[in-house]
This record gives structure tokens, C-alpha cells and sequence, in this order.
């Protein structure tokens, strides 16, 4: 996977890919950034920064960490019982790290591009905090003058009260609090996938098949709201109630904000109708081919015909209260394609229209795109 995050140097306006997965490898260069470990350790962070399409990565190097766990033997070899270090969340020129740093013990950084690269180890939490450190999703929000300060937060459904948990961590102050926030209005317990900056020192931590949850983190005390979002197409709908919600809808679903700060949510969804098993008692004659060898328990009671697929987008202002369509395209492939949602995405992000037909005999049609 890959993340993205502003490109050090003089031009602000330059991004890079940023791979998720950090290398551990003794690498310096312009971008690297020193600190120290909550175990009394050293670790330095460079940026190998490469143009896109291709991904930039971060080289971690914790010094002294050998295979074994130990000191003194192979320098520079990460021990592999432990995960790899990996990038949370970027926003601007922030990025948050994790790197375990033995067995027990996982540090958390926010480094800094720029002319003079930083990296900052963040104090240690309480217990919740460190839950929420662990299973995220987090957001970050750039302040001060030329962003020098900055938030760190973290939004958690708490089961006892049934109450939101915000931990927020603020640099200026290099301390934790938090915050029970009410949301009311029925919101129940949602799958909080990711978190998104929505301007104005507001976060939002996203279920993308329910809401948005909107924090100002950067209130002394936090407002906050919620924003629907729009209803899953029929098919999605009925995939996400017999299986795992949070997984299958990140592969159909996506919410971004765009340049103009405006919110876009894209859908992809794959047409299908059940066809049903012909009753044999209706056929005259039963060719070989129509007739299965495997056993009754094995042979599904129906199966599915592909239609072909179809992208809806909805964009809506900050301060709306409503959605409204971008635009819908599709084919009627009898095939599923396997190109059009990164292209949905990427067109998504850069705020591209997209546009369908008009609605013709009864339905919308659907253009081939080839």
C-alpha cells in the first residue's frame, strides 16, 4: 500500500508515493532525521524520496538492533519475529512512524521533512492511549506559524459507555489528554477505517459505509458533528451483510478530500442478477455437460450472472447538509474489468467529473468505455 505526503525541497506543491512499510537499512542523506528510543536506543529515519509513479520509502536504523534481539552481532540486521516499521499516517510534511524496538516495546515518531528534518519520539501513554496508538486510525493537523506544532489524535468507540474516546496529543505541549465525546443522534458503534483532514484544524475519522465523524481537534474543547454518507448500491449492500463489512468495503468504497475542500465518496459496484438452477423435470433431454459430478452438498442452490460494473460519485461542501451526484459511468461487459477503480480513485483525488449517459427506456444507461 502506499500513502502520500508532501516532497521535501523548495516546492510545496510536489507530492511523492509513499510506501507504507518502512526498509530497516543504514542509509543518510539530506532528509535524515535522529533520536532516541524509549529504551534508551538511537535511531535515525532518511527518506529515499523517488518521483511517481514510482513509491519513496523511509529507511529506519535502529542502531545496535541485531537479529538475535541482542547487541554486538551483525549491525544493522532487523531481528524478523518483529514486525517492520511502518508509516500510520501523513499529512503535509508530517509523518507518523512505528518501529518496534524489542519484544515488548513499540516506539511511535512523528518526523518532519523539510530543510532541517526532524524526528520526534512521542512521550509515553496511558494504557487506552497506547490501544488507540496501536489500532489507530489516526489524523494529524499541521499548526502554528509554517506548521510548526501539530496534533496527533485519535478517535476510539468506547464499549463500557458507549461513548467516543478522542486522544489527542498536542507538541507544544508534549502531552496526552483526552476527551469523551457525545455524539447522539444514533450513532452507534462504527467501523472507524480511516481518518481524514478536512481543513480548519477538523478531522474526520470515517465508516465508509455509515459516516463521517467530525472533530475540531484544535478546539480546547472539541466540536464535533456527523456527516452520513450516502446509502451502498444494491449489490454492495447485500455483499456487506454476509461477510466482513470493513474489509469489503475498502475495496469498493473510498471517501477523499479534494483540492477545492470539498468531500468526494466514489463507489465501484459489480452488476450481477441470480440466474436459477434450471428443474431438471422441465427438459426433455439432459446433455453430459449439463450434468455436475460433484455431490449435492457441494453444488450451490443458485449462481450469479455478470452484468458488468458501474462508479457513482457523490460530492458535497463542508458546511452542506447534502450530497450531490458527480457523476456515473459503466459498462455492460459480460466480464468483470479490473481497471476502472484506481482509475475512479485517482480521478477522485485529482477532482475530476465523472460523467454517464442519459437515462434511456426505463434505466440509467451505462457507456462502454471500451
Amino acid at each position: 500500500m502506499a500513502s502520500s505526503m508532501s516532497r521535501p525541497g523548495p516546492n510545496p506543491a510536489l507530492w511523492i508515493l509513499l510506501d507504507t512499510e518502512a526498509l530497516m537499512d543504514d542509509r543518510r542523506n539530506a532528509t535524515t532525521a535522529a533520536s532516541g528510543t524509549s529504551t534508551g536506543g538511537h535511531i535515525q529515519v532518511t527518506l529515499l524520496a523517488a518521483d511517481p509513479p514510482r513509491d519513496s520509502r523511509f529507511c529506519v536504523h535502529v542502531a545496535g538492533l541485531t537479529k538475535d534481539g541482542g547487541r554486538g552481532r551483525r549491525r544493522g540486521s532487523y531481528r524478523p519475529m518483529l514486525p517492520a516499521p511502518r508509516v500510520l499516517y501523513t499529512e503535509g510534511r508530517l509523518a507518523l512512524l512505528s518501529v518496534p524496538v524489542s519484544s515488548s516495546t513499540t516506539d511511535y515518531f512523528i518526523y518532519r521533512a523539510g530543510r532541517r528534518p526532524s524526528l520526534q519520539l512521542l512521550p509515553a501513554a496511558c494504557s487506552d492511549q497506547r490501544e488507540a496508538l496501536r489500532h489507530g486510525p489516526f489524523g494529524l493537523v499541521p499548526h502554528g506559524d509554517d506548521g510548526e506544532h501539530f496534533v496527533l489524535a485519535a478517535l476510539r468507540y468506547n464499549e463500557y459507555t458507549g461513548d467516543y474516546d478522542l486522544h489527542v496529543f498536542r507538541s507544544e505541549r508534549g502531552s496526552w489528554a483526552k476527551h469523551t465525546l457525545v455524539f447522539g443522534g444514533g450513532v452507534e458503534h462504527l467501523d472507524l477505517e480511516k481518518a481524514i483532514a478536512l481543513g480548519g484544524g477538523e478531522l474526520g475519522w470515517v465508516d465508509l459505509g455509515k459516516a463521517i465523524l467530525v472533530v475540531d481537534v484544535l478546539a480546547k474543547t472539541p466540536k464535533h458533528r456527523v456527516i452520513p454518507l450516502p446509502k451502498l448500491l444494491p449489490v454492495n449492500q447485500k455483499e456487506c451483510s454476509s461477510g466482513p463489512r470493513w474489509l469489503l468495503r475498502r475495496s469498493f468504497r473510498d471517501v477523499v478530500v479534494c483540492s477545492d475542500g470539498s468531500i468526494r465518496c466514489v463507489e465501484l459496484e459489480h452488476c450481477k442478477r441470480r440466474a436459477e438452477i434450471p428443474d431438471v423435470s422441465a427438459m426433455d433431454v439432459l446433455h453430459d455437460a449439463e450434468l455436475p459430478l460433484g455431490t449435492y452438498a457441494n453444488m450451490p442452490s443458485h449462481k450469479y450472472e455478470y452484468l458488468g460494473w458501474r462508479i457513482i460519485t457523490w460530492t458535497r461542501a463542508m458546511d452542506s447538509t447534502c450530497w450531490r451526484k458527480g457523476g456515473l459511468i459503466g459498462s455492460r461487459r459480460r466480464h468483470p474489468c479490473k481497471r476502472p477503480w484506481p482509475q475512479c480513485l485517482a480521478a477522485a483525488r485529482d477532482g475530476a467529473r465523472l460523467d454517464g449517459e442519459a437515462p434511456g427506456d426505463g434505466e440509467r444507461a451505462l457507456p462502454e468505455l471500451g
